[in-house]
């Protein structure tokens, strides 16, 4: 399997990591603080899912979902959030 974590916050996106390479060792599981990185990973590589975090400083995780979703229709996408509500 393949995943991407997109967080503002790089000791969330290297623990995603670290949890999917336990989960997954065998899979290839990238990161990124940057969500305009990560479209372009998406568009030049095929991922079975990201991990993307709702508030981000450059754009919202709801609108980068939808960017991500007209690059790869079938991507699946989990959000995540450090935010209780």
């Amino acid at each position: 399997m393949r995943t991407i974590t997109v967080d503002d916050m790089l000791p969330v996106v290297n623990s995603m990591k670290r949890l999917m390479t336990r989960i997954d060792p065998d899979g290839e599981h990238l990161g990124t603080t940057d969500v305009n990185e990560a479209f372009r990973l998406v568009q030049e590589a095929r991922f079975d899912v990201v991990f993307l975090d709702v508030e981000m400083p450059v754009m919202n995780g709801i609108q980068a979902a939808k960017r991500l979703q007209q690059i790869e229709p079938l991507l699946n996408i989990i959000f995540i959030t450090g935010y209780s509500e």
